[in-house]
């Protein structure tokens, strides 16, 4: 058996680093290392992360939500319909069963995001203390634009350049301060 690195040596290994003003340098995506973390996730099954409950605008409470003991439980009953006993089965909520890969679940999960915002609905994030965002997919007609084009270092012109652009599609965020983390104060 491969060795299961904890969900915390993963984050660890897998973190951007800071530049000299604090601000967080954002890596390219690396499905071997998305896949990683959900490995770790997945063999961790106390596994939790701290969800916010907001009511009225404020944090009304912070639960532990137990993602990794949610997913082995939808294991258990795959598994149980699959034929596995009910007795067996309980083993897949205990460390002692260990996901050695985790192959097909980054597709499976991106391309149901994609067919989720595609048809018009905004993804939610686990709200957490500081944080609260969703994903939806903008559509951009299509556009032509006729400008001059200059050499960057010269700034000689280059001439003048159409450029078409068919319709697409843009993710789009709605993501912000969360009202929680404001105040304001009339002075």
């Amino acid at each position: 058996m491969a060795n299961i690195l904890t969900v915390d040596e993963v984050l660890a290994e897998i973190s951007a680093n800071r530049k000299d003003n604090g601000a967080l340098e954002i890596k390219q995506f690396s499905k071997k290392n998305f896949e990683k973390l959900l490995k770790a996730m997945l063999n961790d099954p106390n596994f939790s992360v701290k969800v916010a409950k907001i009511k009225n605008k404020e944090i009304d409470s912070i639960e532990d939500v137990e993602v990794s003991k949610g997913f082995r439980k939808f294991c258990k009953k795959v598994i149980e319909k699959s034929g596995i006993d009910k007795a067996e089965s309980e083993r897949i909520l205990t460390s002692d069963f260990t996901f050695d890969n985790v192959d097909g679940l980054y597709e499976f999960m991106a391309a149901a995001i994609y067919l989720y915002i595609e048809k018009g609905n905004k993804f939610d994030f686990l709200t957490t203390p500081d944080f609260k965002g969703s994903l939806y997919i903008k559509e951009i007609d299509s556009v032509e634009e006729t400008k001059e084009a200059f050499n960057p270092k010269t700034r000689e012109s280059l001439g003048v350049f159409t450029t078409k652009k068919k319709k697409y599609k843009s993710i789009a965020t709605k993501s912000g301060c969360p009202a929680w983390c404001k105040s304001r104060i009339k002075k």
